[in-house]
């Protein structure tokens, strides 16, 4: 039985289910209303953040109020301290963001979907000079929509990506923001010719600079799902493309792009999986002055990845051809591990474990969920370990001068998370040493609550509580 990626597993899932493609795109500073000023949530989770520059960063989520209804929030960080969540006024009855992108400090864009009676529509929402403005809804594409990455390359010039379905199809689409404004959401080029089994979507962007982007994700073919990628060169969407020799590597299936990043236009590198005789493999591939080389399985990785379950999570370049990823493997004790590799000049290195990390995990279940670097080889990662109880815990490594660290829990993570669930799901470093990071943890009365954490001149302080989000 051929195993597919999670966005079309979940296209999939809701193909029964019928609606139109619409299309257009609301502005954000139409339609909808403004972040609000009133706050009271009894529990919240945090899924993405940003950062302009050292101490000025941005995050969302979504939070719960009496009743259960979810809605979506914001945090701003100024100057190294955070500020109190806000409420981003809803569309509907269910809110959430999923993607954020900072390109200077108090220039941000986020994007999500909310529920709209049976569908989920995608809103975006942008903050000016460090004022959120108001949410603008994306004109339906289908019945289930998802905004999965956003990313601006320059203060109001950003693009939002993800995917769409409808009766019996499951899509991809990207809108994008110019001076300000968002436009019309439309397809990818052809993409329905790589796309036989209509049932794919973007998973990540990266655009490093205004209207220069780059996105990858899967598409079905043969009943297998495949990986591709796509460029926007000065505005103008390409072609969308089968990562070069991906199948070759992708024998049995599924594989998939799950990070992109661009150091500069038509500079990039991405990473997944792909799935042979052995299990599932990660696999890197590089762009070089806009031409995507072939995909390559990741140096020393099947040594590692003994029990055939693993990929490439999170990538970041901070200069072309330089760049870190990492990913899980699945070791000969059927524990899932981490890993990180790093490129040079163009030539990607050989996997190695993240030091120290099997201390931590000892319940066997870590991930990287998060990786970025301030400079090349000055880089963080973080993501979910499991301890001797069995309980989830949130961890950070530091890489420095090509060199990764021992990796160790969050400061004061375990004061925080006294229900035992919790990790760390992004980071984001503007420079070398000056990185903030944040997550979730469970509280005493069973809530789950965002934290963040900041690193000040390669110092850790210790994770805190979002202001505004109530414990206990």
């Amino acid at each position: 039985m051929v195993r597919r990626s999670a966005a079309v597993i979940v296209a999939a899932t809701i193909a029964a289910l019928s609606a139109t493609w619409a299309g257009t795109a609301t502005a954000a500073s139409g339609r909808g209303a403004a972040v609000g000023s009133s706050f009271a949530p009894i529990s919240g989770s945090f899924w993405t953040l940003s950062c302009g520059s050292p101490g000025n960063c941005s995050a969302g989520g979504s939070y719960v109020v009496q009743g259960a209804k979810s809605d979506a929030f914001v945090v701003n960080e100024k100057n190294g301290t955070w500020g109190t969540g806000r409420d981003v006024v809803p569309l509907g009855r269910l809110n959430f963001i999923q993607s954020l992108s900072c390109a200077s400090a108090g220039n941000c864009s986020a994007g999500g979907y909310y529920l709209a009676g049976s569908s989920r529509e995608p809103f975006v929402v942008n903050e000016k000079n460090g004022t959120w403005g108001k949410a603008g809804a994306i004109a339906g594409f289908g019945v289930m929509n998802y905004i999965q990455a956003l990313s601006c390359g320059s203060a109001g010039n950003c693009v939002a990506a993800g995917y769409y379905s409808t009766s019996s199809t499951a899509e991809p689409f990207v809108v994008n923001e110019k001076n300000g404004i968002w436009g019309k959401a439309e397809q990818i080029p052809v993409f329905g010719t790589l796309d036989t089994g209509r049932n794919g979507g973007i998973q990540t962007i990266s655009c490093p600079s205004a209207g220069n982007c780059s996105a990858g994700g899967s598409y079905l073919s043969r009943d297998i799902s495949e990986a591709f990628v796509v460029s926007e060169k000065k505005g103008v969407w390409a072609k969308a493309e089968e990562v070069p020799a991906f199948s070759t590597l992708n024998t049995r299936g599924p594989g998939m792009v799950q990070t992109i990043s661009c150091a500069s236009a038509g500079n990039c590198s991405a990473g997944g999986y792909y799935q042979n005789s052995s299990g599932k493999q990660a696999f890197v591939v590089n762009e070089k002055n806009g031409v995507w080389a072939k995909a390559e399985a990741v140096p020393g990785f099947a040594t590692l990845n003994i029990d055939g379950y693993g990929g490439v999570q999170s990538l970041s370049c901070a200069s072309p051809a330089n760049c870190s990823a990492g990913g899980n493997y699945k070791d000969h004790s059927r524990k899932y591990q981490v890993f990180v590799v790093n490129e040079k000049n163009g030539d990607w290195g050989t996997a190695e474990e993240i030091p120290g990390f099997k201390t931590l995990n000892v319940g066997g279940a870590g991930n990287v969920e998060s990786l970025s670097c301030g400079s090349a080889g000055n880089c963080t990662a973080g993501g979910q370990y499991y301890d001797d109880n069995n309980d989830g815990q949130a961890y950070l490594v530091n890489e420095t001068n090509g060199t990764w660290g021992t990796a160790e829990e969050v400061p004061g993570f375990a004061s925080l998370n006294v229900g035992a669930v919790g990790y760390l799901m992004s980071v984001s470093c503007r420079s070398t040493g000056n990185c903030s990071a944040g997550g979730r943890y469970v509280d005493a009365a069973g809530h789950t609550q965002p934290f963040v954490i900041n690193e000040t001149k390669g110092a850790w302080g210790r994770a805190e509580e979002i202001p505004g989000f109530t414990s206990g």
